[in-house]
């Protein structure tokens, strides 16, 4: 038996402590599963609505139906307790996730008109041909019962997504003049996600008339190379260039925001929010956060192309920032940078050209610094500018700008 029960967690909550016991002369595990005291029992009535359990701590032993023993994984002889542990309480937390999944419609009916409106003919359309869907989990604490969504973005991108990230990485090494590295594979880079609402767990209220408000907005951004090692510097570099601040968010008045990083290797990319649950709906409101989204994938990969196609007239550059690491996450919108040093033979000019790069949408600030070198004694002529546009280009540029 395990010493210390292992906490089961969904979503980022506290569902079930299991208790693991080893088999005699098998590589299979048994376990006991409890809900922990803190927490109430999670099951779904026949209405629906979500029921809180009695009793308390070991007292409260919950149903093992819905685990799905044709999913249950399978452990070699090669590997340790740990490692099998670690696969049993993932899989106890999939099929809790399916379970709630099944109910999500009915709950959802309970407590919001408009959330099982847009479940019923968005939500539940959205699937992806690895298997990826929208997935909800809900659980009663209290007077209120809370319900998390945990929606998949841009799935029908997923390889383009990729794609994108390997050449930000080969053109970066490529500007660096570094070694060849080989071509990054990536087996996941996912975006979802996740909302949680807190509704009245009132009784005999029809969902019309029930008080139901967003309480966390979260997005995650799931990395992962394929056979990488944890400290994997290519998943580190993405992370930092590609920013997820400052996207569309479904709460209309956020109470406060929190950035931090995820991927196997690390904590989660993630946006919250607190607000009322508005009238939008999210038939309207995804579409334009995953073209957020994919506009934030596009800009270093736009910017190192830019670098790469500027380096036929100045070489190679001097400095090159793609991914700044902020000391407190990414709070802000990332602004990649170059600068390249060059001298003109005939005139004896130096230049130094700097860029500045906020977004594929909007033109790069261009600066220019030229320093004639004269014979000794004479002083040196220094010109600093910053490049002008056409008025045409320039008018589009403010337009853009005033559009975000």
């Amino acid at each position: 038996m395990s010493g210390a029960p292992v906490p089961v967690e969904v979503f980022g909550h506290h569902v079930f402590n299991i208790h693991v016991f080893e088999i005699e002369d098998s590589q299979e595990l048994d376990f006991l599963l409890i809900d922990p005291a803190d927490m109430n029992a999670v099951s779904s009535n026949s209405g629906g609505g979500v029921n809180a359990g009695s009793g308390s701590g070991r007292d409260r032993f919950v149903d093992y139906t819905w685990l799905d023993h044709t999913d249950r994984p399978i452990h070699n002889s090669s590997d340790t307790f740990e490692k099998r542990v670690e696969a049993l309480v993932g899989w106890v937390g999939r099929c809790h996730i399916k379970k709630c999944t099944r109910e999500l419609p009915d709950v959802l009916n309970v407590y919001s008109q408009q959330l099982s409106f847009d479940y019923d003919s968005y939500l539940s359309t959205i699937k992806g041909v690895d298997g990826r869907c929208v997935e909800g989990f809900f659980y009663s604490s209290g007077s209120q019962v809370y319900i998390t969504l945990s929606i998949p973005l841009l799935l029908n991108q997923g390889d383009e997504i990729r794609g994108k990230l390997s050449n930000i990485v080969k053109l970066y090494a490529k500007l660096l003049q570094s070694d060849p590295v080989p071509d990054p594979t990536f087996s996941h880079a996912d975006f979802s996600l996740l909302l949680t609402f807190a509704a009245d767990a009132s009784s005999g209220r029809s969902s019309s008339s029930r008080a139901i408000k967003l309480t966390s907005e979260n997005l995650e951004f799931h990395l992962e190379e394929k056979n990488a090692p944890q400290d994997s510097i290519v998943t580190d570099f993405i992370r930092r260039c590609v920013s997820i601040a400052d996207l569309p968010r479904y709460a209309p008045e956020p109470v406060h925001r929190s950035a931090s990083v995820s991927s196997r290797f690390g904590s989660q990319f993630s946006l919250r929010t607190e607000g009322k649950l508005t009238n939008a709906h999210l038939i309207d409101f995804i579409p334009s956060l995953e073209h957020a989204i994919l506009q934030r994938v596009t800009h270093p990969e736009y910017f190192l192309q830019l670098v790469d196609y500027v380096t036929r007239f100045f070489g190679q550059p001097v400095s090159l920032i793609v991914g700044p690491n902020y000391p407190n996450g990414q709070n802000s919108v990332i602004v990649h940078t170059t600068a390249f040093d060059t001298v003109d033979e005939c005139t004896q000019f130096g230049f130094c050209v700097s860029m500045r790069f906020g977004s594929a949408r909007m033109l790069p600030v261009v600066n220019v610094i030229a320093n004639q070198y004269t014979s000794s004694g004479a002083p040196e002529r220094v010109l600093q500018l910053e490049a002008k546009y056409p008025e045409w280009l320039s008018d589009h540029n403010d337009q853009l700008k005033k559009e975000g």
